[in-house]
């Protein structure tokens, strides 16, 4: 009698663990929709051998909208496999790009994807073509001065530069040249900032005063990106830029007299614009690290700019004209470049156009 009732304990406790489960898949089968119930057999079809059953089974539910993101990918890999299988490469081709439509980031997962699938899909391009996005940043405003110029000992009083931090954002789109190199082309706004001191007279006289550029950037460059890594992609960057000055102003012109009761004078802000060359070059090199996320990457870049002319507009020398900048502030302009060093973050989004890859032949 004990013995009953134990097998007869077990028998409801194993029912209770087996049938809610079973009424749960009835459940998800009743739920199912009708393209999915003939995916399910197109599959099983194809797994049987009956390759021409599967195109007429599914094509249908692969142009309508009953299927979700996942059971298309598996229709469109079922549809790649059976044009395979019927070696008709032209139309597994087709088959593979729509497949690469709906997820141009699927990776081969090995021991699950079959090898013809595989083998298929590496004559794939699986980058994307072109990628937008923006960035913000800092940047420093190096001087480089090759001429000294001024009405004092140019030979020994030399003006000392000192750079500033200052905000730039910018606009980029890039384009896939090969494996692993993307040219690039920006837009972006930019705002440099150095201040000099010049002490004269053996040390009587000390000036200060700080000049701001609003400048309109336009570097082209290119990068490649070592993609050993999965997630974390890091990339060097090569190119030039050309540089439109839309403002320069020379600001806090302080004159002081160090130990003595002298009081400082100060200065107006000055627009310069005329003194500064509109249009300048620059050569950029510099890299950064990309993470990768759905879609698009997260990224930061670091870039060195080379100032390629001289930023004095020679044609303009009213500096030497101006009695109260030249002979009350020694305020002259040496002949110089200006480098920067950037800082930015920003984000990519990636445009996919699946292609495949020219033959070796071609």
């Amino acid at each position: 009698m004990v013995n009953r009732i134990k097998i007869l304990s077990f028998l409801m406790a194993m029912a209770a663990v087996m049938i809610p489960g079973s009424l749960s898949a009835q459940l998800e089968e009743e739920q199912e929709s009708e393209c999915a119930k003939i995916l399910r057999k197109a599959q099983k079809d194809y797994d049987d051998g009956l390759i021409e059953k599967v195109e007429q089974k599914i094509t249908p539910c692969l142009n309508g909208s009953e299927l979700t993101k996942e059971e298309k990918l598996q229709g469109y890999k079922l549809l790649t496999l059976s044009k395979l299988y019927d070696e008709k490469q032209e139309e597994a081709e087709e088959a593979m790009i729509k497949f690469l439509s709906i997820d141009p980031e699927y990776e081969i997962q090995p021991g699950v994807d079959p090898k013809e699938f595989s083998d298929l899909f590496a004559d794939f391009h699986t980058s994307p073509l072109y990628t937008i996005g923006g960035y913000v940043g800092l940047n420093w405003t190096y001087v480089n001065s090759y001429l000294e110029r001024g009405v004092y000992n140019t030979a020994q009083e030399l003006k000392e530069y000192t750079p500033d931090i200052q905000l730039q954002f910018g606009f980029t789109v890039s384009r896939y040249i090969y494996n692993g190199f993307n040219a690039h082309l920006d837009l972006a706004f930019v705002q440099n900032k150095y201040t000099y001191t010049h002490t004269t007279l053996g040390g009587l006289s000390e000036v200060t005063a700080s000049e701001f550029q609003t400048i309109l950037s336009v570097p082209v460059s290119i990068t490649y990106t070592f993609r050993r890594f999965k997630t974390i992609r890091p990339y060097v960057r090569a190119g030039f830029g050309l540089r439109y000055m839309i403002a320069a102003e020379q600001a806090d012109q302080v004159k002081s007299y160090p130990g003595t009761d002298i009081a400082p004078v100060t200065g107006p802000n000055i627009d310069i614009k005329n003194e500064r060359n509109a249009l300048m070059f620059e050569g950029i090199f510099g890299g950064g690290v990309k993470y990768k996320i759905p879609r698009g990457d997260i990224f930061l870049d670091v870039r060195y700019a080379i100032g390629l002319g001289n930023q004095r507009n020679e044609s303009s020398d009213q500096v030497l004209n101006d009695d109260e900048r030249l002979w009350d502030f020694d305020i002259s302009d040496n002949d110089f470049t200006l480098n920067s060093l950037y800082g930015s973050v920003g984000f990519n989004y990636y445009l996919y156009k699946p292609r495949k890859k020219k033959e070796k032949n071609e």
